[in-house]
């Protein structure tokens, strides 16, 4: 009978006492051995790991990531590795999933995908790493920061030993609380500038530091450091597309729109109807006044199912340039579309879809000011601009956590917003019909 691979839990931690027993509690039933090298608590992380039967070892820090990730591999005894940081959990996974995994004879490793909860918790950014791997003396974490195993495990093993998994592993540490309590990106910034002094022509550690500088809001810094990254860059590394939308991003937030829409047309060149760089270009046409090339862009970026931003965002996008353009119908449906995904979608918090609310509550506004009083037209859109005022009561209501009686209220938006749509779409067919309709002769 095979043997059912055995898999230990690594982590690093210093001072996550309140945190580590939900990580812990969240992978338990999937590993055999947890393994946790402590890098200087001076709360009681090391004795709430060891309640949970962990081995705890010690490592002085040296700011220098890596060290203690490998001290913590040479000290477990898996056939796999399992690595998680102390403000992270597992999303549930089925031991049959998992098992599957481990027995797949030709991978190396797996990427698991990264949700990171930042600012006030509203805010999700999403990545992946490789993070579950066959246990293996050759196989070590590099990189004083942002330190990775991927580069180990292929320069050992080959380029096409990784695959993807379905895991998913939520992570806390750059909640804003969090971040400022433990001065993190000032030490960050410190670990990189430190290596940099001895590689200043390392291309991810520029972009390492300009991720740093435009969470700091240092805008100017982070659009210089992109630069610099992009510039050493061979155009091959799994991080150069963020490198480019981190550029993108300075240059939106330093409304320096020309060179936003540059930026995301030479990208566009390299990479044909990429989602996200067709929704930077669009965004970039919208700040010109290119109304039309902005619909464009932003539309094809749905089309071709843009990551960058949610569905939401990028609709209402398209509202605002139908609105600029004064077409008015199409905007207020799409605004509404915009509710309907804001609304159905497990990723956007309730003080997102309140925003997006409003901002379809100010679009049916004033699509309703274009219809005079009285005029046919001009109930159904009183009706819309009344749905929009109910989506927004519905949607403040979630972001205070009142309590539904019958369902959540993300479903009640969603609801008004659908009958809104359907209503916009009988009239827009009563005007055709009527406007086909030959007048009767007296």
């Amino acid at each position: 009978m095979k043997q059912t691979p055995q898999v230990s839990l690594c982590m690093i931690a210093k001072d996550e006492e309140r945190r580590i027993g939900a990580c812990i509690a969240s992978v338990r039933h999937i590993v055999e051995e947890i393994v946790l090298v402590d890098t200087g608590s001076l709360d009681r992380t090391r004795e709430v790991a060891a309640g949970y039967g962990a081995l705890v070892l010690e490592c002085p820090w040296t700011d220098d990531f890596s060290v203690p990730r490998n001290a913590g591999l040479a000290a477990a005894n898996g056939d796999w590795v399992l690595v998680l940081d102390a403000d992270e959990v597992l999303d549930p996974v089925d031991p049959n999933y998992l098992e599957i995994l481990l027995s797949a004879s030709h991978v190396e490793g797996y990427f698991v995908n990264i949700h990171s909860h930042v600012g006030t918790g509203c805010e999700t950014l999403f990545d992946e790493a490789v993070r579950l791997f066959r246990h293996r003396p050759q196989y070590r974490f590099e990189g004083r920061i942002h330190e990775q195993v991927v580069n180990s495990i292929r320069r050992q093993s080959g380029p096409g030993c990784l695959a993807r998994s379905d895991l998913t592993v939520k992570h806390f540490g750059y909640l804003a609380d969090e971040v400022e309590s433990k001065a993190k990106r000032e030490r960050n910034i410190r670990i990189i500038e430190r290596a940099l002094a001895s590689d200043e022509r390392d291309p991810f550690l520029h972009f390492c530091l300009g991720v740093e500088h435009i969470q700091m809001g240092d805008v100017d810094a982070a659009v210089t450091d992109a630069r610099k990254a992009l510039t050493l860059m061979r155009g091959t590394e799994g991080y150069f597309k963020d490198a480019l939308l981190l550029l993108c991003t300075g240059l939106l937030r330093s409304a320096r729109s020309h060179e936003l829409a540059s930026v995301a047309a030479r990208a566009l060149e390299i990479a044909p109807d990429d989602p996200d760089f067709l929704l930077i270009l669009g965004i970039a046409c919208s700040l010109s006044g290119r109304h039309s090339e902005a619909i464009q862009h932003v539309t094809k970026a749905l089309t071709h199912g843009c990551s960058l931003v949610a569905g939401p965002a990028a609709r209402l996008i398209i509202a605002r340039q139908l609105g600029a353009v004064r077409q008015w119908v199409d905007a207020v449906a799409e605004a509404l579309r915009a509710v309907v995904c804001a609304a159905e979608s497990a990723s956007v918090s309730p003080r997102d879809l309140l925003a997006t609310c409003r901002e379809c509550r100010k679009t049916a506004d004033l699509y309703a000011r274009q219809h005079p009083p009285g005029s046919r037209t001009r109930a159904v859109a009183d009706y819309v601009s009344i749905s929009a005022r109910q989506m927004v009561a519905c949607a403040r209501a979630a972001a205070l956590g009142v309590e539904y009686p019958e369902h959540p209220w993300n479903r009640k938006v969603a609801g008004v917003a659908r009958a809104a749509l359907g209503a916009l779409a009988a009239a827009q067919t009563r005007e055709l019909e009527f406007a086909r309709t030959p007048p009767v002769e007296g």
